[in-house]
């Protein structure tokens, strides 16, 4: 999906950022980074090949907030990577507690901590996704307000069981995963 692996992106670390250590490695983790922005100022520019170069110019026109943590299952919107998409695509992210053996495996990246599992809620399938090409779904919050003037988007059945997710915390069983539930869902 991708023109180069998912370890290829560099952030740097700010001195006004909050860190932590990640469980898993001794990477440090940066948790203020929020928007498109913000990921954006911290790149290392010099390491981006042509491509990501492309990429993060095609990021950086949606804006919206990134998700904060991957901690509990929250509706996203997903950088499709087909310029005939209409709208990003939506998806729930499967919090990393509750990644299983069917799913994707994001622990053999050098970055796991900037990647998750996402569940597309149109296709039933699972995808590893760094953590720039999210948005937080939110009928209140750009990119939403933007999608919604497109047609089709409120129709669209993928994001009609987002906005289901957003409003009870539900989705049809088809969309859980084994250990769905087993992480608080959404804070």
């Amino acid at each position: 999906m991708y023109d180069s692996d998912l370890s290829d992106i560099e952030l740097f670390d700010s001195d006004a950022s909050t860190e932590e250590e990640d469980a898993g490695t001794d990477a440090l983790v940066s948790t203020s980074a929020q928007t498109i922005e913000d990921l954006f100022l911290k790149l290392n520019l010099d390491a981006l090949s042509g491509a990501d170069q492309r990429r993060w110019e095609q990021l950086l026109q949606v804006p919206g907030q990134i998700p904060p943590t991957f901690d509990y299952a929250s509706p996203v919107f997903v950088f499709p990577e087909d310029d005939d998409a209409p709208f990003w695509w939506p998806a729930i992210v499967v919090p990393h507690s509750e990644l299983d053996r069917c799913m994707p495996k994001i622990e053999s990246f050098d970055n796991p901590h900037e990647l998750c599992v996402v569940e597309y809620l149109e296709i039933l399938s699972y995808n590893i996704v760094r953590r720039e090409d999210l948005r937080v779904f939110n009928p209140t919050m750009e990119p939403y307000l933007s999608f919604s003037k497109r047609t089709g988007f409120v129709e669209d059945l993928a994001v009609r069981r987002a906005r289901d997710f957003l409003e009870t915390g539900k989705l049809p069983n088809k969309f859980k995963w084994s250990k769905w539930g087993k992480a608080n869902l959404m804070s």
